[in-house]
């Protein structure tokens, strides 16, 4: 992930409560190289101990830190899946 440097990246990020029901919050960073190639990489899971934005946007910057790349360069791609959800969601709700 050097190769990163000052150019613009995403991050995806998911949670979700593990059996012991401790949210664990998940990011991988998604960027094109200097060949043009996509380049997705996991940089790590962490506990949160809660999941409210305060709290989430603390945890994305700190695995982000670790690994010299700051947030203000980051687009945040938001689940598609997870967006379907929300929308059946309210279909459903209508009938």
């Amino acid at each position: 992930m050097n190769d990163i440097g000052d150019s613009y990246f995403t991050i995806l990020v998911d949670e979700s409560r593990d059996v012991s029901t401790k949210e664990q919050l998940a990011i991988a960073v998604r960027y094109v190289d200097k060949l043009g190639q996509v380049i997705e990489r996991f940089i790590g899971v962490t506990h949160v101990n809660s999941t409210n934005a305060i709290t989430l946007k603390a945890a994305v910057e700190a695995l982000l830190a670790k690994h010299f790349l700051s947030l203000h360069r980051a687009f945040y791609i938001h689940c598609f899946a997870h967006q379907l959800q929300l929308c059946l969601v309210v279909v459903a709700k209508k009938y």
